[in-house]
């Protein structure tokens, strides 16, 4: 049976547990016993085991009396080798990785584990005591599978021994042996290990080397993946097909064994360069992702399990739980400072490793953790969960009471319509009083959209996507003065696509330009120029001119404004700050679907009207027109010496999912939008839509300033909380949320914002009980009411 996570109500369960609860008095003294465990509550713990020292000759039943004692319900048992040169103790004997611990039909064992009569024992007896036994079963660093296969056999800086997964026979081989173990073991789970690559340049000698050539046109060599789109995308593949073997194990032995539960030990996702992916592999349908949070192995602190690994990744849409494996052999207080800040939502169970021997002395240290560490308290279900820290967002907090009417609550900042640089403005602010660092793990990052130039005073414009230069100087100066590293749109897409910050520079920027004005070239072209600015140019292929004389003029209101030529634009190419992208061959336009249509939309999302067959474009016709145009536009950009994009630019920010779909098959992967209110861009958010923050006319009127005026101030910040919780970047809601007076945590914004934080961390019902309790309180207030409803049935939808 499947272990069960446990998640707090604190509003409903309050008054119940405060009466169960027996704290002893002072902190950090004594063990354990001194709090009274609360029955079916917490998160489970479990142990990971070698078993070389500790399991045979009869080692199983002190170990699993041990497991019964301490509370522990789940044991990881490792049944082929996972290290190289391994000494065993027991035997005296060498082992190397993939050599089978366990013997299997027709399959060699290490010397020495030939009978499996202790194994056997272990299971049913674990089974009487309702203790959980997994399989522990390394992947891909296996020795025996490398003298099986030397052709994909390789050897890393430490003289380790592995096997690229990219050959079929080497995929095929480890689910055979997997499905052997299972059909010979009652085993409860499986806990897959190594699935992944040693390095970024691992697997390049093999299948996916060839396959990336041919499927992307990078010829697989160290100078080309420098290329930062192109190394995203050899990242992505070596995930694509790990996670797709994955999946399709997990399928087949649900068909052979539906009540196994599967897991993977995995390094911490930062570490893209081993193409872990975790989203992909929650999707692959494991019940667990179990990081590895061995901080001391990377020289970090206890707090980044919780604060990174954990809490930075919770846009797993297949509901995968994650499980982490924490080193035992730490120190004391730095395991209790590690579950202080491990958050209960997305957290199924907590997993010990350690190098050694599980021994008394190792069980003792974890009974006595509830003493050291009010986390561990709370996780492990010996008292009430304390209220939620805005700050820090570690626990499940009681719902927020109903506020007095007769109290008037602070208001956010009611910007002008479709003014949105203000955002940006906010976000330095952040980067100037040192609430959001630099380059986090979870980065946000501004894309601004800029369409056309006049030379003029701000505020002159007389169209609504016109900039003036007086304006532009301005935000280029900003942006500079305000240490933003402006970078290309390329870096952003590689970091989309392996969810490596590295791609980032510290406090990154985007700029892009749409359309191919003639002003791009003539007017910001110099500006960038002048600051070293790269910039993206979203193109419409065909308003382009192959003469000096432009051959689309855009009508803004009244005036004309002329398109570049092709000319204009490989100049700019050249200077080695800009790159294209497609903003469409011919589909720039509006039409309608008959001739008496009252509006006309975007062609893209709409089908036309035939005025020579006097008749509406069929579902067939509708999906020819896009698909010829997206590949045409592609070609276009080719064959004029820019680079073949991979990411489309929606005209007028619209688009359908039927359009979408057809521009991926044509070779784009990635979509720029064109959102009011604004958006931030962030792994968590942006999928392969790119949310962008557009510079109109109406932002001239709005300072490139944060506000001095303590109060005026406070309200850029409740609004601005908006923009956090709409890119899903907890980072950035609590780096606002810090920023706000006592006063002003009283605002809807922030229980908006705070719900937000709680569903992105897996605590589904604390955050829908929050958003719940603030519609009650303001229940005819459309500005809390609108987002709330629209916050439940984005994450918590009714069936």
């Amino acid at each position: 049976m499947k272990l069960i996570r446990i998640t707090f109500i604190a509003a409903l369960l309050a008054s119940r547990l405060l009466a169960q609860v027996s704290v002893a008095p002072g902190a950090g003294a004594g063990t354990s016993d001194k709090f009274k465990k609360l029955p079916d509550l917490g998160i489970p713990q479990s142990i990971i085991v070698r078993t070389t020292e500790n399991v045979t000759r009869g080692g199983w039943v002190w170990l699993l009396n041990e497991c019964e004692t301490h509370g522990i319900t789940r044991v990881d048992l490792l049944v082929k080798q996972d290290e190289d040169h391994f000494h065993s103790e027991r035997t005296a004997a060498m082992l190397e990785s993939g050599e089978l611990l366990v013997p299997l039909a027709g399959e060699k064992t290490a010397t020495g584990w030939e009978d499996a009569t202790w194994l056997r024992e272990m299971l049913a007896t674990a089974k009487a005591k309702k203790i959980q036994v997994w399989a522990w079963w390394p992947c891909f660093h296996d020795a025996q599978a490398a003298a099986l296969y030397p052709q994909a056999a390789y050897t890393n800086k430490a003289g380790e021994q592995f096997v690229d997964p990219g050959y079929p026979e080497v995929r095929t081989r480890q689910s055979a042996l997997i499905a052997k173990l299972l059909d010979t073991y009652g085993f409860d789970g499986v806990s897959l290990d190594w699935v992944r690559y040693d390095g970024w340049q691992a697997g390049s000698k093999g299948p996916l080397g060839d396959e990336f050539t041919r499927q992307y046109g990078f010829k697989w060599d160290p100078a080309t993946l420098e290329d930062g789109y192109a190394k995203a995308r050899w990242y992505e593949m070596r995930a694509k097909m790990l996670s797709g073997w994955v999946g399709q194990l997990v399928q087949q032995m649900r068909g052979a064994h539906p009540g196994v539960c599967w897991g993977a030990f995995l390094l911490p996702w930062q570490f893209s360069e081993a193409s872990q992916n975790y989203p992909m592999l929650g999707a692959a349908g494991l019940d667990y992702l179990q990081p590895m949070g061995y901080w001391r192995d990377w020289k970090l602190t206890p707090e980044w399990v919780g604060d990174r690994v954990l809490s930075q990744n919770m846009d797993l849409e297949s509901g995968t739980s994650q499980w982490p494996a924490l080193g035992v052999d730490a120190p004391v207080e730095e395991l209790a400072r590690a579950l202080d800040h491990i958050p209960l939502g997305p957290c199924a169970g907590v997993a010990w490793f350690t190098y050694g021997t599980w021994e008394q002395k190792t069980f003792d240290k974890l009974q006595g953790l509830p003493s050291h560490s009010a986390g561990a308290r709370r996780l492990f279900g010996y008292e009430l969960p304390p209220a939620l820290d805005p700050l820090t967002s570690t626990a499940i907090s009681a719902a927020p009471s109903k506020p007095s009417l007769a109290v008037k609550l602070p208001k956010a900042k009611e910007f002008p319509d479709d003014s949105s640089v203000w955002t940006t403005v906010c976000l330095a602010e952040l980067y100037k009083r040192a609430a959001l660092k630099p380059q986090e793990d979870s980065p946000v990052v501004p894309v601004l959209a800029l369409h056309t130039f006049n030379q003029g005073k701000a505020g002159t414009s007389p169209f609504l996507y016109k900039c003036s230069t007086e304006y532009l100087d301005s935000l280029l100066q900003f942006i500079a003065d305000s240490g933003f590293t402006v970078c290309p749109l390329s870096r952003l897409q590689g970091y989309l696509i392996t969810r490596d910050a590295s791609y980032l520079p510290p406090r990154p920027l985007v700029i892009t330009l749409d359309d191919g004005s003639q002003s791009v070239f003539k007017l910001f072209y110099p500006r960038a120029l002048k600051h070293q600015f790269p910039f993206t140019l979203a193109l419409v292929t065909s308003w382009l001119s192959d003469t000096s004389e432009s051959n689309h003029s855009t009508d803004e209101r009244g005036e004309e404004d002329p398109t570049m030529s092709w000319a204009e634009v490989k100049e700019m190419d050249d200077s080695k700050l800009m790159e294209t992208v497609s903003h469409s061959d011919a589909l720039h336009y509006q039409t309608a679907e008959t001739p008496t249509a009252q509006d006309e939309r975007p062609a893209e999302i709409t089908r036309q009207f035939l005025k020579e067959f006097q008749r509406t474009e069929t579902n067939g016709e509708y999906a020819r027109r896009i698909r010829v145009d997206m590949i045409t536009s592609r070609a276009q950009l080719a064959s004029h010496g820019l680079r073949a994009s991979t990411i489309f630019c929606w005209p007028y920010g619209e688009w359908n999912p039927t359009a979408k779909a057809i521009g991926e098959q044509a070779g784009f992967s990635h979509f720029l939008l064109f959102q009011t209110p604004p958006v931030m861009a962030t792994a968590q958010g942006s999928n392969n839509g790119i949310p962008r923050i557009p510079v109109l006319r109406t932002d001239e009127a709005v300072p490139l300033q944060f506000p001095q005026d303590p109060q005026e101030a406070q309200s850029w910040w409740l609004a601005f909380l908006k923009v956090g919780r709409d890119s899903s970047s907890i980072p950035l809601i609590k780096a606002t949320l810090s920023q706000l007076t006592a006063e002003n945590q009283r605002s809807p914004e922030v229980e908006l914002a705070l719900a937000v934080i709680d569903y992105m961390r897996g605590s589904t019902a604390s955050g829908t009980a929050r958003l719940l309790a603030l519609r009650q309180a303001y229940p005819f207030d459309p500005a809390v009411t609108e987002p709330t409803d629209k916050l439940l049935s984005q994450f918590s939808p009714r069936p």
